[in-house]
């Protein structure tokens, strides 16, 4: 059979097409609505799309609790937008209310049609569900418990919810690609642990502020799970003080039978969160060795990941006895990551010498790695500090104080070849740190340092403060929400029916095609709506959102030729029609011998690419961090710059010229490096990495208060 050699004909693998839409080795991915399109040009790419569209399912009720409208009853008019309707204010907020319900339904619906479908059911890889609010919201002091039948509103949110439950527990089966689950500000019960045990293929699980049965059983088919915030009085006291306690008359069980899923000899994979004062760290931490000490030790446990939120704790106390007792049972382990600000480990103590024996990561505060990696194989190191240790000043001045404060580090069994130091501040002179990094350190193969020289720049205000977010409460409102007889039929019918038509497609958009709810409640009262009196009420009440007119500068489109001398007004200059500059004209030598230390941070990596500070020769991936002072404007200028954005704009094309050439240097003179890249702490300039053998890629930082350019990530 004579093959087609028409333009076109040839088809590659699925599996190409695959990676040609996650959109691997490039910087170019589609979304979700462009996926949906490609779709739907063949059979070939509607099948293809499927595993993009579908593996990842993620469902958001987000239901509140209590729907009492605070305005109404108060004396006096509440604010109303221009053109709202003259209707007293309703007792209840019933928009909200059928929004509840809405997302309820609809994730109710695409949960069970998905699963139930012949070819989609074996897609989803991953699960996300969504119960109560957000993460301040309030939720109810049982979730098991369904109101009463006087709360009528919050009844039927309560039913939706757990008909999702239900759906879940029946499709989860059928769902036979699926892999991990996540459940945030849900109650999980007997039955749905019961049913994510018995899945073939779910090994993952995460549970973050999940409620409990009492005493379940062990999951010993998930292989991996993580614990988020666990509801109960262990973190109530630090965040509302001694005199109120929001948790009064909930039950506390949720943290034992959180742990009482943990099944030791089966775990490979454990997160635990925690909150950051002692009365909240050690509870946890107690419950968490108690809890597990009559099934055995972690003989599987592999990756093991702490995460504090808050301040810190900032004394020694008994949590760390408890941290060693912990890390003694989990022989096999070989990545701990240690995230936020743990309680310090007690001065001169160490985890007893057969512990861990196979530890290969490590990523925590400082303190924590001096402490764990002496004695052991650690070949992977990253190490931050904690927010109070964030001051403008090196933590080394002299190689004796560097040597004291690294030595612990180079006491690996193992070479190291990943090294990560914090970001901010540097933790010594470049002139000092580089020497001694490779003396040390010379087989490092990815490395990640902030760098300075003689004086450290100062943080933002804003990197420095912060506040404590907490955790939701639960509320305790027992108000009656009683309405007319039939009204909640009509309501919950209306939302069926509009989920129906936006699961097949018959709305007209996104959106809900229904009327506003207010307009169905009158109806249904017998109610006639006001005929507007004034001009300013006459509005389309079908369209709350006209379009907004954009008033574009005079010139925008037509811009005027440029003077040789030009206004802050004009257009943007276009390329640069000079060579790049030399990077040698930055800095000052003689015989190539530079006369003085850096000064910023083009001359830091200028040094490095000239080979004035050593590296480590197996280096492959080099991060550099500026702390260096701002740079004032006009310092890698080519000549005299013009005022206003052009020079803005002539310093950044100029460093960036700079900045290229000299990390193409940089990776031309070690035969090993791949990738450098470069960026700033404090986010004031421009961030820079050259691959070798790809185009060099540039990008600025999109921080609040500094710039809106597009940042493009590393």
């Amino acid at each position: 059979m004579a093959s087609d050699s028409r333009p076109g004909s040839l088809e590659l693998p699925p599996e190409l097409w695959q990676r040609i839409l996650r959109g691997a080795g490039t910087d170019l991915t589609l979304d979700r609505r462009q996926i949906k399109a490609l779709s739907l040009v063949s059979r070939l790419f509607a099948d293809i799309c499927q595993r993009q569209l579908f593996q990842n399912l993620s469902m958001s009720p987000n239901v509140g609790v209590s729907f009492k409208n605070h305005y109404f009853g108060r004396p006096g008019e509440p604010w109303r937008p221009p053109g709202a309707k003259p209707w007293p204010v309703q007792e209840w907020e019933w928009e909200e209310w059928e929004k509840n319900m809405h997302r309820c339904i609809l994730s109710e619906r695409r949960l069970d049609l998905i699963a139930s479908h012949s070819l989609l059911s074996s897609q989803p890889q991953r699960l996300k569900i969504r119960g109560y609010g957000q993460f301040r919201g309030g939720y109810p002091a049982d979730p098991f418990q369904p109101p009463s039948k006087n709360q009528m509103l919050s009844k039927a949110v309560f039913d939706e919810l757990y008909q999702l439950r239900q759906t879940l527990i029946k499709q989860l089966p059928a769902l036979t690609s699926l892999r991990q689950l996540e459940l945030y500000k849900y109650p999980v019960d007997n039955k749905l642990l019961a049913a994510l045990d018995l899945h073939p293929s779910l090994t993952e699980v995460r549970f973050d502020f999940c409620w409990f049965p009492e005493s379940p059983a062990p999951l010993t088919s998930v292989t991996s799970l993580s614990f988020g915030t666990i509801p109960g009085h262990h973190f109530s006291q630090i965040l509302y003080g001694p005199g109120y306690d929001p948790y009064k008359g909930v039950s506390d069980h949720h943290l034992a039978s959180a742990f009482a899923l943990i099944s030791p000899p089966h775990i490979q994979e454990l997160q635990v969160t925690f909150g950051s004062d002692e009365s909240e760290v050690q509870p946890v931490l107690a419950q968490l060795c108690t809890g597990t000490s009559d099934k055995g030790d972690f003989l599987s446990l592999h990756s093991l990941s702490w995460r504090f939120w808050g301040s810190g704790v900032k004394t020694v106390s008994h949590s760390s006895s408890l941290v060693y007792q912990f890390l003694k049972r989990a022989p096999a382990l070989r990545k701990l990551d240690i995230q936020g600000n743990p309680p310090p480990l007690p001065l001169n103590s160490y985890p007893p010498p057969r512990s861990m024996p196979s530890l290969r990561t490590i990523s925590s505060p400082l303190e924590w790695a001096r402490t764990i990696v002496p004695g052991r194989p650690v070949s992977d190191i990253r190490v931050y500090l904690e927010d109070d240790s964030r001051t403008a000043r090196f933590f080394a001045q002299t190689e004796t104080e560097l040597d004291d404060f690294l030595r612990p580090l180079t006491l690996s069994t193992v070479p190291v070849t990943t090294f990560y130091l914090p970001t901010y501040p540097p933790v010594a002179p470049a002139s000092l740190f580089f020497p001694y990094l490779t003396a040390k350190f010379p087989l490092l193969r990815d490395l990640r340092i902030a760098v300075a020289e003689e004086k450290v720049a100062s943080l933002p205000i804003e990197w420095r403060c912060g506040t404590r977010s907490g955790g939701p409460t639960p509320s305790t409102d027992t108000s009656e929400q009683i309405v007319e007889e039939g009204l909640m039929e009509m309501l919950k019918r209306d939302v069926r029916v509009d989920v129906e038509r936006a699961l097949t497609g018959a709305n007209s958009h996104h959106g809900s095609d229904l009327p506003p709810v207010l307009d169905r409640i009158m109806a249904f009262r017998g109610i006639k709506e006001e005929e507007p009196t004034t001009r300013e009420e006459v509005v389309d009440r079908r369209s709350p959102n006209p379009p907004i007119v954009i008033q574009q500068p005079p010139g925008w489109l037509n811009p005027v030729s440029r003077s040789s001398s030009p206004s802050p007004t004009d257009d943007p200059p276009g390329p640069a029609e000079n060579p790049p500059v030399r990077v040698s004209r930055h800095f000052e030598e003689i015989d190539d011998v530079p006369r003085s230390k850096p000064q910023t941070d083009l001359d830091i990596v200028y040094f490095l690419a000239r080979g004035y500070y050593p590296l480590p020769p197996k280096l492959k991936a080099l991060s550099l961090f500026s702390c260096f002072e701002k740079t004032p404007v006009g310092r890698y200028s080519r000549g005299n710059a013009a005022v206003g954005r052009y020079a803005y704009e002539k310093e950044k094309e100029d460093y960036e010229l700079c900045m290229q050439s000299i990390l193409a240097e940089i990776t031309e003179r070690f035969a090993e490096l791949y990738v450098t890249r470069f960026s700033d702490s404090i986010n004031r300039g421009p961030t820079t990495s050259f691959r070798r053998g790809y185009k060099e890629g540039e990008g600025w930082p999109r921080t609040s208060g500094y710039s809106d350019f597009e940042f493009d990530d590393l």
